[in-house]
């Protein structure tokens, strides 16, 4: 999939047009069945990585060049007309639990969403549940009360049963997309070796932090 990204990006001139194909092609396969998914903080983390590497890939842009030219992913999005990875999490998923929320209580997608275990999980069982993924994708929408907190599931459900007005809050999209066009840069966009070894000092560095971190995690968990 990688070597078809990077295809994409030389053969298309058009960031525009690459980021629907990548839309369209690439993320209905990752995302497939998204819509029960149990994600936890490390495996957001690591889709979401992967997510803004393959938007530079199609922009031609470098890590490297991201850290010396200061080109944030918000950018590269607004330019390929590609939105996080946590929209299209939390849009697709709501899609469905509000269509799971307006079919009747005797129908069985609707049993397991309405149902409650009364234990504590037990060690080593699952990290995380649909309702508090369902949690976090709300705060996405900003369906939360005055203190921050999540809207409980009868108040969304609520919301969820007028169809068209749940659709255009789910499908609402983070900015608006203009005419996908690549301008010409405004200064040199090459990197200097100074530059690059400085990157490359920086990135050495966060390396052997999280090495140290991850080696007095495993000593702490040997005694």
């Amino acid at each position: 999939m990688r070597y078809a990204i990077v295809s994409l990006a030389l053969v298309m001139p058009l960031s525009g047009s690459k980021g629907k194909i990548y839309t369209v092609g690439v993320l209905a396969v990752l995302l497939y069945g998204c819509k029960s998914w149990c994600l936890t903080a490390e495996s957001n983390v690591r889709l979401r990585n992967w997510h803004n590497k393959r938007i530079r890939e199609i922009c031609r842009v470098t890590m490297c060049q991201s850290f010396v030219h200061q080109i944030s992913s918000v950018i590269l999005q607004k330019r390929t007309g590609v939105f996080s990875i946590e929209y299209y999490l939390a849009s697709r998923t709501f899609l469905w639990a509000g269509k799971v929320a307006r079919m009747p209580k005797s129908r069985l997608p609707k049993r397991p969403m309405l149902s409650w275990v009364h234990e504590p999980r037990i060690e080593g069982g699952q990290e995380m549940t649909y309702g508090r993924s369902l949690e976090r994708h709300l705060k996405h929408f900003c369906l939360v009360d005055d203190g921050g907190k999540a809207t409980t599931f009868s108040e969304w459900a609520t919301l969820a049963q007028d169809r068209a007005g749940w659709l255009k809050l789910v499908a609402k999209v983070p900015f608006g997309i203009g005419k996908p066009q690549l301008r010409p840069p405004q200064c040199d966009t090459r990197v200097m070796p100074e530059e690059k070894r400085r990157f490359l000092a920086r990135r050495a560095q966060e390396t052997e932090q999280r090495r140290a971190l991850f080696n007095a995690e495993t000593d702490a968990e040997g005694t």
